[in-house]
Formats: structure tokens, C-alpha cells, sequence
């Protein structure tokens, strides 16, 4: 029984943290769909910066992988933000959130471009951070926290793909994974 009750305390916690601090890419502010398929061109593409599952935070470092060959036109914040959203860029709120914030909006020129699965954003860890680390925000007492990452994808044809959170990865050994339970 005790070992039981262990399992499900584990998948419980487990289960919370999995969806803490999300940092996506949507077609809406709602975060409903991280795809789009322009109908008609030309067109600008809008594409929404969203901070999900957020459990307190004051701000996030990521860059933005951009692999659309789509044209970037410009982004629009209501939050402090420092650097490029393409090379690198941290955004401040200027006081702690709780709940989805919508940190960005990404604006795109699609000239009918032809676009594939493969046309993709992707939110990935700041190149200007120490090489090897993850995703990550600041909570509301400024501590650093790895994020999950999410990605979108820009289409021509058929129905809209499913968001896809990309889990933060860190490599481990047997031992140090058995010694959480102990």
C-alpha cells in the first residue's frame, strides 16, 4: 500500500509540473491553435508570444526559432522587452502574473510563399545564456525555473496541426533519479 500511495504522489506532482510555465506560439490570443494557413495573399500573419500554465512569474528569456521563410514584419509588446525575439530577447512584465500572459504579437509577410509542416516557429533556449541550459523564467522572487516550449506551424492546406509542448530535458543518471524517492 505504501509503495502505491508513493506512485501516486509521484504522478500527481508529477502531473502539476508538467504543465507549469509553457512558453508558446499561437494563431490567437486564447492560445487555441498554434497553426495557421493563409488564404489569401498578400497577407500578414499574426503569431501570439503566450506564457501558459503560469504558476507566478515576472518574466522569461527564450529566442524564437524561424524556419517559415515567411517575412518578419515586427512584433508589438505591452512588456519591456530587451533584445531580439529572433536572436535572443527576455521580457520583463513589471510585476509578478499569474495565469496566461500574452507577452507578444509577430507580425509576418506571406506573399504565397509555399509553406509545409517544415514551415515552423519554434520557442527555444537564449543562445546569450550559459551553454547548456533550458528554457527559463523568473518567478516572483526572481528564482529561475525551466519552462516547457511550444511550437508553430505555418500551412497551406488542411486542417489545423496540434500544439506541441516540447518537455525541458536534462540529462541524469539511474542513481540520482532513484534518489528522489528515497
Amino acid at each position: 500500500m505504501h509503495k502505491i500511495l508513493l506512485l501516486a504522489s509521484a504522478l500527481h506532482v508529477f502531473a502539476m509540473t508538467a504543465h507549469a510555465d509553457v512558453i508558446g506560439l499561437y494563431a490567437d490570443t486564447f492560445a487555441g491553435s498554434c497553426s495557421s494557413a493563409p488564404v489569401l495573399f498578400p497577407a500578414v500573419t499574426h503569431v501570439y508570444i503566450i506564457h501558459q500554465y503560469n504558476v507566478g512569474s515576472v518574466g522569461a528569456q527564450f529566442k524564437v526559432d524561424d524556419t517559415s521563410g515567411l517575412i518578419q514584419a515586427g512584433f508589438a509588446s505591452d512588456y519591456l522587452v530587451v533584445g531580439d525575439f529572433f536572436n535572443g530577447a527576455t521580457v520583463a512584465y513589471g510585476i509578478c502574473y499569474f495565469g496566461q500572459v500574452n507577452m507578444a504579437r509577430l507580425d509576418f509577410y506571406w506573399l504565397g510563399q509555399p509553406t509545409t509542416c517544415e514551415n515552423q516557429l519554434r520557442i527555444v533556449p537564449d543562445p546569450n545564456r550559459p551553454p547548456g541550459e533550458q528554457l527559463v523564467t523568473a518567478d516572483c522572487s526572481n528564482v529561475i525555473k525551466q519552462a516547457s516550449a511550444g511550437y508553430f506551424t505555418f500551412q497551406n492546406l488542411g486542417p489545423a496541426g496540434g500544439c506541441c509542448i516540447i518537455a525541458p530535458v536534462q540529462s541524469s543518471t539511474w542513481g540520482s533519479v532513484k534518489a528522489l524517492y528515497r
